[in-house]
């Protein structure tokens, strides 16, 4: 049996990840839950996925305690992307500018950094 631990943060804060044990979904975990998931052999390769996006690919044995994080750079490059993103649009079509707009822009942006940003720790 191993343990999982979602710290993730904002990225994708209200979906929950599925856990892919030997590529075979076995559980769900929300942010800041923990599940324990049972292996059905000594060792198994683990990874989460959410929306279509994959974490990296480890390798674990029974009794081990895992973390999945964001990796650290991501937040800042997402409010550095939304800010871009915002003034650009602000800039660019100043009349046009609506809700609407700048939901698909926080959508995209928030794909784009959870793209990048699931990793699995020990």
């Amino acid at each position: 049996m191993i343990t999982l631990n979602r710290q993730t943060g904002f990225i994708g804060v209200g979906l929950s990840m599925t856990i892919k044990v030997d590529d075979e979904k076995v559980e769900s975990i929300l942010e800041n839950h923990t599940r324990e998931v049972e292996l059905n052999r000594d060792k198994a390769t683990i990874r989460v996925t959410q929306l279509g996006i994959k974490s990296n690919e480890i390798e674990v044995s029974g009794g081990e305690h895992l973390i999945l994080k964001m990796r650290p750079w991501v937040k800042y490059a997402i409010i550095l992307l939304l800010l871009s993103v915002l003034l650009i649009s602000l800039i660019s079509f100043p009349w046009s500018f609506t809700n609407e707009l700048l939901a698909y822009i926080l959508i995209f942006a928030a794909y784009l950094g959870a793209f990048f940003s699931l990793t699995l720790m020990i």
